[in-house]
């Protein structure tokens, strides 16, 4: 009886969250016409959903843009068409394909926004039981900022990408929850330890590996729909960064985390690349997610490598050259807080690894 009380009570939040999205709205956006708000956003992605709708492919480039020339369309294409496919399925149900692609536009960023009381309330059970899982699902399906970017007629991707980001950071956190500090190589200067050891973290750890892979699979969604996804992959790799400091603290073994990590900002980058490369975007969006992945990588190698030596031997090299790789990676972005030439980091960071190379990686004499 108490499942079945808290699955009527997210149902009804369910509602809830339809209602403010659309009770307000519904009658401005079809009373004279359809109509879309939000500014000039929403009409492109609608111009571009209708290409996609007549033509059966997507709008790489366009001659509206920098008119008369054109230029390439730098969104990518996931949000418009998932409008676009639902615009299409729902079609019978229409007295025109373009009627319900109307429909599909105005409706679909506000259920994106609905459901993203699912992931926040998954969070909350996950970590501090069920009622708070449903007080956090309550707050957020009714926070202002949230509803005015995801009600009906607003057809941009934010909704889309909350609702995606928070479920990325869900699978993301149970990978973390279900995995174990457990010392899978004994011995980093032995291939043999090193082989066995990966083998026996692959076939232990499965559920962990399979939740990165969801979270990195999600966050790759976003890459698919968003070019600011490097935001979200930054505040993982981070957290993972000090997460591994502290483990290297209190003498833990950092290899589950880094795979875990590894899968979770691996996928996304990789996954990304075919588009990204096809649209000549990789200097300009898709190199920032490449160093952030990259700094991620050496800082994993040297922290779970150098489990063994004392946390202040190593501590100020490895957190030097992981900030650096990050700022590097908001320098390729060209985000404006950052800096730093891309030269100056790929020096410091060559001058980072010759500095801990010259540490006794190998010896055992500084163990006691």
């Amino acid at each position: 009886h108490r499942d079945l009380h808290l699955s009527l009570r997210r149902q009804r939040q369910m509602c809830i969250r339809d209602s403010i999205r659309t009770a307000w709205t519904a009658e401005p956006a079809t009373e004279d016409g359809y109509q879309l708000t939000g500014g000039s956003d929403p009409y492109y992605h609608k111009h571009v959903v209708d290409y996609v709708v007549e033509n059966g492919e997507h709008l790489d480039r366009d001659p509206m843009l920098n008119y008369p020339y054109g230029a390439n369309n730098n969104r990518p294409p996931l949000f418009d068409w998932s409008i676009a496919i639902i615009g299409l399925i729902v079609s019978p149900f229409f007295s025109s394909t373009e009627d319900s692609v109307w429909w599909a536009m105005q409706v679909l960023p506000a259920i994106y926004g609905a459901l993203i009381v699912f992931p926040v309330y998954a969070i909350g059970r996950a970590q501090f039981g069920k009622e708070a899982g449903l007080i956090g699902a309550f707050l957020i399906g009714v926070n202002a900022s949230h509803v005015s970017h995801s009600s009906l007629a607003l057809a941009d991707h934010d909704s889309y990408i909350i609702l995606f980001g928070t479920t990325a950071f869900f699978f993301f956190m149970r990978s973390l929850t279900v995995s174990s500090d457990k010392k899978w190589v004994s011995d980093w200067t032995n291939f043999d330890h090193i082989k066995q050891g990966l083998s026996d973290l692959v076939k232990s750890e499965k559920l962990a590996l399979g939740y990165a892979g969801l979270a990195g699979m999600t966050i790759a969604m976003i890459a698919m729909s968003w070019k600011g996804f490097p935001y979200i992959m930054a505040i993982i790799a981070i957290y993972l960064g000090f997460q591994m400091l502290i483990n290297a603290f209190r003498r833990v073994d950092s290899l589950t985390t880094g795979m875990i990590g590894l899968v979770t900002l691996g996928l996304p980058v990789l996954l990304s690349y075919p588009y990204y490369q096809s649209m000549g975007f990789i200097s300009t969006w898709w190199e920032a997610p490449a160093y952030i992945l990259l700094g991620y990588i050496i800082m994993s190698l040297l922290m779970v490598t150098t489990r063994d030596l004392p946390f202040e031997t190593n501590i100020f090299w490895l957190l030097e050259l992981y900030l650096q790789n990050i700022f590097c990676g908001y320098e390729r972005a060209q985000w404006p807080f950052s800096v730093l030439p891309l030269t100056f980091c790929s020096k410091l960071n060559v001058l980072s690894c010759v500095l801990l190379l010259r540490l006794p990686i190998g010896s055992r004499n500084c163990i006691h």
